[in-house]
């Protein structure tokens, strides 16, 4: 029995694998395959052709685990085989190990603004970590810089730091540093008393999205099969307070929506081919931002967004206690993980 790959984890997130833009050929051993990489600008440069991927379906326990298999056949099966108690434990930010079915643990998030940050430490049940990697400067910072290789840099080394410390181990509960990071942020800001402005390239939407690709094409790496690490682009969206953005709305016109608030995220999307999305704690016009059906008629429908979503940390608790949006918590998780909403993250 051939023993798990090293990429293992692409099996939880199908936005590990990379997908091709409408129009490039496909199929290689039945893995999607782009003949070439994004740079920051968006235009495409030569990569390493993927080999041909073999393998013999009867070495496998499980089809999932058949590294050749295309990936949603892979996730088809993964899911057929889960029971419905073992799917609930993997809907919080760590996910234990299903040794019934060989499934190891993983850590899905890891901060990753201007380097490796915190992450949950493997070695305790509580708590956190700070590994020892590159620190770049603060985000506003390096949105002066204008230059969107200087953020590609910042995503390639980050990409590569956080593959080492997720290859020293993380726990069978889940705690260590995961190849799905929570950055780069694509928030917009122009006023120092919101609060948190350092974490923001700046506050004109074109910069940004440009600074954005470049951090992606570096975070994603060059591999014609993986990638490197993935993202979550944060936080969508409108998300321009601190002190009161656990119970603040934030109401928007049309063009303020479609043109300001959400073209930075619009950008990573369709040109940066971004893989995960955090919605804010905020509400957007009276409605929790994770559940907002913005999600599914704009960013799913009109941008073609096939990665994922996540709620910011506990936000299905504040839709609950302090926008009073949802009766019950129960409601509350349950509209986080309906068709078309964002995922929660406990």
């Amino acid at each position: 029995m051939k023993s798990i790959p090293l990429a293992y984890p692409a099996l939880l997130a199908p936005f590990l694998l990379l997908a091709c833009d409408d129009g490039w050929p496909a199929a290689v051993g039945g893995i999607t395959v782009c003949p070439a990489e994004t740079t920051a600008s968006g235009a495409w440069s030569n990569a390493p052709a993927a080999p041909a991927c073999e393998s013999n379906p009867a070495d496998y326990p499980y089809p999932f685990w058949d590294p050749c298999l295309p990936p949603e056949q892979r996730l088809t099966n993964l899911l057929a085989t889960l029971t419905i108690d073992e799917k609930l434990t993997l809907l919080a930010g760590s996910h234990p190990a299903v040794p019934r079915i060989g499934l190891p643990a993983a850590a899905l998030g890891t901060e990753a603004l201007h380097g490796v940050g915190i992450a949950s430490n493997p070695a305790t049940t509580m708590g956190g970590f700070m590994p020892s990697s590159t620190q770049f400067p603060q985000v506003f910072g390096l949105g002066e810089s204008w230059d969107p290789e200087v953020t590609k840099i910042v995503g390639a080394t980050t990409g590569y730091e956080v593959r080492v410390y997720n290859a020293r181990g993380v726990s069978d509960t889940g705690r260590g540093a995961g190849v799905i990071t929570r950055g780069p942020n694509v928030d917009l800001v122009h006023d120092p008393r919101w609060g948190r402005t350092e974490e923001s390239y700046g506050e004109d939407p074109y910069l940004i999205g440009e600074m954005a690709k470049g951090y992606l094409a570096g975070l994603h790496g060059s591999d014609p099969r993986y990638l490197l690490a993935a993202c979550t682009l944060k936080h969508f969206a409108a998300n321009s307070n601190e002190s009161t953005r656990l119970t603040s709305s934030s109401n928007l016109d049309a063009r303020n929506l479609h043109e300001y608030y959400t073209a930075t995220f619009r950008t990573a999307v369709r040109e940066g081919r971004a893989d995960g999305i955090m919605t804010a704690y905020n509400q957007i016009n009276d409605v929790p931002a994770g559940v907002s059906p913005i999600l599914k008629n704009i960013v799913r429908r009109d941008w073609g967004f096939d990665g994922f979503f996540s709620t910011d940390g506990q936000a299905a608790t504040h839709w609950w206690q302090d926008q009073h949006y949802y009766a019950t918590l129960d409601e509350a998780i349950a509209g986080a993980i309906g068709p078309g909403s964002s995922g929660v993250l406990l």
